[in-house]
């Protein structure tokens, strides 16, 4: 089957796992876009099927997200399947996108969140999209035409907020947001930093955040409170609002297990 779909990812001091995953998509036949913002000298192999954008200074996320979505769109691509650089996928996920695209997609949705859920994997066949109001960046496909319609993503925050942001522009231009479960071989969790526990056979992670991204990340749900009150819909004025609640109580309980894991540890 054609690949329906580019893929993108966006580099910070990227581990060598990262360079080799990225490597393997070229020795696949995959076409792929790389932002890098590691700051210094270009330290990247040339690619047959990829290309790499950086000039050496670290720009932050949504200039990443936004050259890359610009660049898929510019050469031709309706679709950028995007994951955050500690992202683990397979040939198998790449596949499974694939194959689920050209059977359910719609022209209405804006973006496609997998595995918000994970869950058992299915047949691509079998999985019905579910809609969500918000969606994070990592392990979602962007409809490049829907990301031209809105204006691309932000470049005036760094990393904190732009996917909500993202998703608020999307509701507000008539866009869906959709969920789709069930994707083989994604892993966002093990390359996480972070205390991590399985309980019935389940990966848990309690991560705790540096305090600064904290407060601007409840700055920016602020911001995005007031924005979505003005201008609707304005059921993401709730959304937004409670986020703010539900992130610091994700905060104090990473605190708190990650503490008391130690404690018991000792």
């Amino acid at each position: 089957m054609r690949q329906s779909l580019a893929i993108g990812i966006v580099t910070y001091f990227p581990t060598k796992e990262t360079v080799n995953r990225i490597t393997n998509l070229d020795n696949l036949g995959y076409s792929f876009y790389v932002y890098d913002n590691t700051p210094g000298k270009d330290f990247w192999p040339r690619y047959t099927n990829g290309s790499v954008l950086r000039n050496g200074k670290n720009n932050g996320l949504g200039e990443g997200l936004k050259s890359l979505t610009q660049i898929a769109h510019d050469e031709g691509w309706s679709y950028l399947m995007y994951f955050d650089e500690d992202i683990i996928f397979t040939k198998e996920t790449i596949t499974w996108v694939n194959q689920w695209l050209c059977h359910w997609k719609d022209e209405r949705v804006g973006l496609y969140w997998f595995n918000y859920h994970p869950k058992a994997n299915k047949d691509y066949q079998e999985v019905a999209p579910h809609h969500l109001r918000v969606a994070v960046s990592a392990c979602s496909l962007i409809n490049l035409k829907a990301a031209k319609n809105i204006g691309w993503h932000t470049t005036r925050w760094f990393i904190e907020g732009l996917d909500y942001d993202f998703c608020l522009r999307l509701a507000q231009k008539n866009w869906k947001i959709m969920g789709v479960n069930h994707c083989p071989g994604i892993d966002a969790k093990s390359n996480q930093p972070g205390l991590k526990i399985i309980t019935n056979q389940r990966l848990r992670l309690y991560r705790i955040q540096p305090w600064k991204r904290v407060f601007t990340f409840t700055w920016c749900l602020i911001n995005l409170t007031w924005r979505s009150l003005y201008y609707p819909p304005r059921i993401y004025s709730y959304v937004f609002f409670r986020n703010i609640f539900t992130y610091w109580y994700d905060q104090l309980h990473a605190i708190f297990w990650t503490k008391w894991y130690k404690s018991i540890r000792k």
